[in-house]
Formats: C-alpha cells, sequence, structure tokens
C-alpha cells in the first residue's frame, strides 16, 4: 500500500513537469469569455463556464473558484 503511494506520488510529480514544460513550450495565450455562473453547494463557490477561440477552433470550459466573475467577463 505504501509503495502505491509513493509511486502514485512520483508519477504525480513527473507529470507536473512534463505538463508545466509542455506548457511553456507549446501553450497559446488567448482571453475566454465567462458564459454562465453555476452555483456551488456546500461551500459557496461557483463553477464558471467559459469559452474560448484558437485557431478557428471553439473551446468550452469549466473552472471552480471563489472570484467575482459574471457571465460576459473576459479572463
Amino acid at each position: 500500500m505504501v509503495l502505491m503511494f509513493v509511486l502514485w506520488l512520483v508519477s504525480l510529480f513527473i507529470s507536473k513537469g512534463i505538463f508545466s514544460f509542455l506548457r511553456e513550450k507549446y501553450g497559446k495565450c488567448t482571453k475566454a469569455i465567462v458564459l454562465e455562473e453555476e452555483s456551488g453547494g456546500r461551500y459557496s463557490s461557483y463553477t464558471y463556464i467559459y469559452q474560448f477561440n484558437l485557431g478557428g477552433k471553439v473551446y468550452n470550459g469549466k473552472v471552480s473558484k471563489n472570484e467575482n466573475y459574471k457571465p460576459g467577463d473576459s479572463v
């Protein structure tokens, strides 16, 4: 059990390093628009649904944060 935890922890550090490297080397900056805000739940956090366009393709996503975004805001 401990070995599995250690292996998981090592893989987590390796994957974060790889993702950071790829983001720095190939990442692109763009502006996203907040489409809607969903109420969180027990902890009063919110989920913001955003959308951005990159290279002619539209991407959607969600992020949970305690921010004061409103639909139509740019992030």
